[in-house]
């Protein structure tokens, strides 16, 4: 929620077990991907348990760490955000350092890191209220990464589709 203005503590949960995915956790997590707020009466429809045996397996997925958490997904046009795609390619540098002022820009959303793509290693999702917001990050980027980045490609995102959401292939 950086983007928003608004600070967000996320703490690391320790994982507290290992735990072994059967094909009912496969189900509820597909459906939880799905709907985060989905009822357990529902799923204890699509898997044959109870409630508290449907909360019981939930709990589990979220003690051994493969439930992460829960999301929403942000319409950022109608907060007033326009989204860009920048490519980088990214010549020597150390990872962590990058990483961590991506991390902590109020403008940049998220990162994908490329290996064996020609043309560039890195994409960042950029969120900002104005073209003049946009340069701003932009010599930003440059000042602080000139001397080992070249900015590839910028791309104008009108919506984000399917955001966070898992696709079907991985519960089966």
């Amino acid at each position: 929620l950086k983007y928003l203005g608004l600070k967000q503590e996320l703490a690391k949960k320790k994982i507290s077990k290992t735990l072994s995915v059967d094909e009912t956790d496969k189900k509820i997590l597909h459906q939880l991907a799905q709907h985060t707020r989905i009822e357990y009466t529902q799923l204890t429809k699509m898997t044959k348990l109870s409630a508290n045996a449907v909360k019981y397996r939930i709990k589990n997925l979220e003690q051994s760490g493969i439930i992460q958490g829960y999301t929403i997904s942000v319409d950022y046009n109608a907060l007033g955000f326009q989204f860009y795609n920048l490519q980088l390619k990214v010549n020597v540098l150390d990872d962590k350092t990058l990483i961590s002022y991506i991390s902590n820009h109020p403008n940049i959303l998220y990162y994908y890191k490329y290996i064996g793509q020609e043309n560039w290693d890195m994409d960042l999702g950029i969120i900002v209220k104005s073209i003049e917001e946009l340069r701003k990050t932009l010599i930003d980027i440059k000042k602080d990464f000139g001397d080992v980045i070249t900015i590839n490609n910028i791309v104008m995102n009108p919506s984000l589709v399917k955001d966070d959401v898992a696709p079907d292939g991985v519960f089966r």
